[in-house]
Order: structure tokens, then sequence, then C-alpha cells
């Protein structure tokens, strides 16, 4: 949800938007829409280890991750004990409950 959310507020402030090549960009400033620029920011996230690629995309994992899991203790303890990126783009095919194991 707050992927949507962050891409209805890009489009709402761009001042000419359109999709070019697959990508959203504002024609005005040139500028792509990049999601992680628009994400509100998670405090309570620990940063996780290893490249700034594989950073941005385990996060991105982690959060689709723990939107399908309602158990808030659950993603407490997978937030605490899994803070590698590696661990998150390995196990990233898993179900909710199967990683709900991992916790």
């Amino acid at each position: 949800m707050d992927e949507i959310n962050a891409f209805r507020s890009w489009h709402r402030q761009a001042d000419m938007p359109v999709k070019e090549n697959g990508r959203w960009v504002d024609l005005e400033t040139g500028l792509p829409f990049r999601m992680k620029d628009w994400l509100p920011e998670r405090p309570d996230m620990p940063s996780l280890s290893g490249s700034e690629k594989q950073v941005s995309w385990a996060t991105k994992i982690r959060n689709e991750h723990l939107s399908k899991i309602s158990d808030i203790e659950t993603k407490k303890r997978l937030i605490a004990k899994h803070l590698t990126a590696k661990f998150w783009i390995e196990n990233r095919t898993l179900t909710p409950g199967e990683m709900s194991a991992l916790a």
C-alpha cells in the first residue's frame, strides 16, 4: 500500500508525468519516478548490511514480506534477527508461512 501512495504523491506533484519506455518520468524536470525517494521513512526498521544494490533490493523484498505477515511479534522477530541483505534476497521466494517460521 505504501508503494501505491508513494506513486500517487509523485504523480500529483509531477508537472508533466508521462510513461516512457516503461518508466514514469516528469517531462518538465526530466526526473524519473524513484520509489525509494517517495516512500515514508521507517525509523523502526534497522538498516541491512550488504552492497548498496543488495540493500536496495533486499529492503523492497523485506517490506513486501512483512506486508504479508499479520502477526506483529513475528514481524518484530524477523526484523531484529535478519539484518543482512543476503538473507532477504536468498529467501525472497518463501511464502509468508515459511518466512514466519524463520522468525
